[in-house]
């Protein structure tokens, strides 16, 4: 980069990752160090817990998990959540561990019941909240113009009452590229397609009540558990 005030041209160092407004991307948009970053902030958490849990009821340490480890699953999570599976079942694991302490739960205790039980969803599932949320708002037209601009009603396209156009479905684009195809571009599309058409013109607070509820259900009838270690 040529520097007019100095009348020369500097290097700008490669950097593996930056931090913008609180979210670290690196050159790749894998995510791993952003989401080695919160890995370690939720395992300082997860410390406080372990150290709290002799000495305070159960409900107080959910008060803590919920005050301290959600904001950092949560926050810009349409757009790291779908980074590869290794990194989020980090964070997954992470869950679990905290949930099995405030339980005093065995390391290889079922997982699914204590989530249920403290009306806690995984990470996987605040992911899916968080984007059809967003989505709900698109389709509303609440959301900023440049995010409303990534998606495409299929009715839009063609007057041909197809099934897919009729449920009000958004284009799901077809790529190669293994960064795009998990892009919010895309998976916003597949996500919003998989809810009910009956549930897309509830009310801002109806619709987060219908999803969690749906998110729950779908929570119970899963019959895998996570392990305390990746």
């Amino acid at each position: 980069m040529y520097d007019n005030s100095a009348n020369k041209f500097c290097s700008l160092d490669r950097k593996d990752f930056v931090k913008f407004l609180g979210i670290l991307i690196d050159c790749n948009l894998k995510w791993k160090h952003h989401i080695d970053f919160i890995s370690l902030k939720i395992s300082k958490t997860i410390g406080i817990l372990a150290r709290l849990r002799h000495f305070v009821p159960t409900e107080t340490l959910l008060v803590i998990y919920r005050s301290l480890i959600p904001p950092y699953l949560s926050y810009g999570i349409c757009v790291w959540g779908r980074a590869a599976n290794s990194y989020i079942g980090k964070l997954l694991v992470l869950q679990t561990r905290a949930l099995r302490l405030i339980y005093f739960a065995p390391s290889d205790a079922h997982a699914i019941p204590l989530f249920i039980q403290s009306k806690i969803l995984p990470v996987n599932m605040i992911y899916f909240d968080a984007v059809v949320n967003l989505m709900h708002d698109i389709w509303k037209k609440l959301a900023p113009s440049p995010i409303k601009a990534l998606f495409t009603r299929s009715n839009e396209i063609h007057g041909y009452n197809t099934r897919h156009a009729a449920k009000g479905n958004y284009l799901r684009k077809e790529v190669k590229s293994e960064i795009f195809k998990r892009s919010f571009s895309r998976t916003g599309a597949i996500s919003w397609n998989q809810i009910s058409p009956d549930w897309r013109d509830f009310s801002k607070p109806i619709f987060k009540k219908t999803i969690r509820r749906f998110l729950f259900e779908s929570l119970s009838d899963r019959d895998d558990y996570v392990k305390s270690t990746p």
